[in-house]
Parts: structure tokens; C-alpha cells; sequence
């Protein structure tokens, strides 16, 4: 990231963003969710449109019960083209985006 922040389309930043936030806080862990929304923005600057850093937004605003703030970005996911180099992590993302989603809008319905 010294060397080139924007290499790979900013994925260094889209991988410390979710590890930040996956990992516990505290005594546990090195988890912090205010460095992982710090780090999952860094990544957007870079890639905007981008399906990893527009899914890991997506996943967790999820997380954190804010659907609102969550869907546009797995909306993002399901309307990028998918990547001709790809193909298998275009299909994953998309249906982990489709499954996120669906989960954020039963929620938004009351259903969970």
C-alpha cells in the first residue's frame, strides 16, 4: 500500500476493511469497526464500483442492522457486468449479494 495504494483496484483496503471487521475487538482480537469503515471507504475511492469493495460495504452495514445503508451497495454488486477473467468469483459475489439482499429486505419487512 506504500508503494501503490490504487494496485489491484485498491484490495489491500477492501482486505483490511474486512478483516477490522470480522475480527473481535477488545482483549480477543484486533477488531475495529470504526478502521474498517475507514479502510471499506479508502477502497470505494479507488474502486467505486468495484464488486468486492461495494459487497463488503454492503455486508457490513448488514451487520451492523443497517439495511438502509446497505442495499445500495449490494444493488451496486447485482448490476456490475461480471468480469470476463472471473467468472466464478463474479457468480459468488453475485449470489452472496442476492442472498445479503434478500436477508436486509425480510428485515426491512419485519419478516426476521
Amino acid at each position: 500500500m506504500e508503494i501503490d495504494p490504487r494496485a489491484l483496484d485498491g484490495s489491500a483496503y477492501t482486505t483490511l476493511g474486512v478483516f477490522y471487521h470480522k475480527v473481535p475487538g477488545g482483549f480477543i482480537g484486533y477488531g475495529d469497526d470504526d478502521k474498517a469503515l475507514e479502510y471499506l471507504q479508502k477502497a470505494l475511492s479507488i474502486d467505486p464500483d468495484g464488486m468486492g469493495p461495494n459487497y463488503f460495504m454492503g455486508e457490513y452495514w448488514a451487520d451492523k442492522n443497517h439495511c438502509d445503508k446497505a442495499i445500495p451497495y449490494l444493488k451496486k454488486v447485482l448490476n456490475a457486468p461480471d468480469l470476463s477473467e472471473r467468472p466464478i468469483y463474479s457468480r459468488g459475489r453475485k449470489t452472496e449479494a442476492r442472498r445479503k439482499l434478500k436477508e436486509c429486505r425480510q428485515v426491512s419487512d419485519g419478516m426476521l
